[in-house]
């Protein structure tokens, strides 16, 4: 099962790599993040975690690789067990975007989620329900979200020191606000992580999102970086 699941996500991963290369107007950005999660003796946990954007080429094949930083982020989240395999959170995030952007303006995200994650075997198959309040000084935009992603290591039933795991998911989103039509996006994502020590991974991720496909499409090649520390 791990062997051929190796083999799925190796060419899912190189078809999705092709297709954001393929596209005529995809934008290619990189994100590099740090994430530490704390767990305690109860059911709490908490997260917290950074982010930095980098805008990479605005067309791939067409315009020149740049470096244009576009947002620094700071977010917390609280989750609270509920079951065996499910987490209720509360989360709030704080965006800088003007000091990159200053025509866009900060962001302040609160943020409800809830999440089911149930091993099968050495896959385990997630959902999360989420819905965002997206604060900016001159409007605040709902979004609701729906996620499902599969994970497993790439050699065992489970994941030890120094091997590798992979995810792949997918997740669609709908935003709604006073001033703009109705918008509806889509994700696709495929990472690969590493388990560098017991409680540390390294991951990253090719994501790949059509974003207001009923209207406009905006297509965007995400290349992510991210370190995992738990506690």
């Amino acid at each position: 099962m791990i062997s051929l699941f190796s083999k799925v996500l190796l060419g899912v991963f190189l078809c999705l790599s092709f297709l954001g290369v393929a596209q005529d107007g995809t934008t290619l950005l990189n994100q590099s993040s740090i994430k530490l999660n704390i767990k305690t003796e109860t059911r709490w946990s908490y997260n917290f975690g950074t982010e930095y954007r980098t805008l990479l080429t605005e067309s791939i094949g067409n315009s020149p690789l740049k470096f244009d930083s576009q947002h620094l982020e700071f977010s917390h989240n609280t989750s609270y067990e509920v079951g065996f395999y499910a987490t209720l959170s509360l989360g709030v995030m704080y965006r800088f975007r003007n000091p990159f952007e200053a025509n866009k303006g900060n962001e302040l995200r609160v943020s409800q989620q809830y999440s089911y994650a149930k091993p099968f075997n050495a896959i385990r198959i997630g959902h999360r329900i989420k819905v965002d309040e997206r604060i900016y000084d001159s409007e605040t935009v709902i979004r609701t979200r729906y996620r499902i992603a599969l994970d497993a290591p790439l050699s065992g039933l489970k994941l030890d020191t120094k091997e590798f795991y992979g995810v792949i998911s997918t997740e669609a989103l709908s935003s709604f606000s006073e001033k703009a039509k109705p918008e509806i996006d889509q994700r696709f994502t495929l990472g690969l992580g590493y388990q560098l020590y017991k409680n540390m991974k390294l991951q990253g991720d090719v994501e790949y999102r059509f974003e207001n496909y009923f209207n406009t499409t905006e297509q965007r090649m995400f290349l992510n970086l991210g370190l995992i520390v738990s506690m």
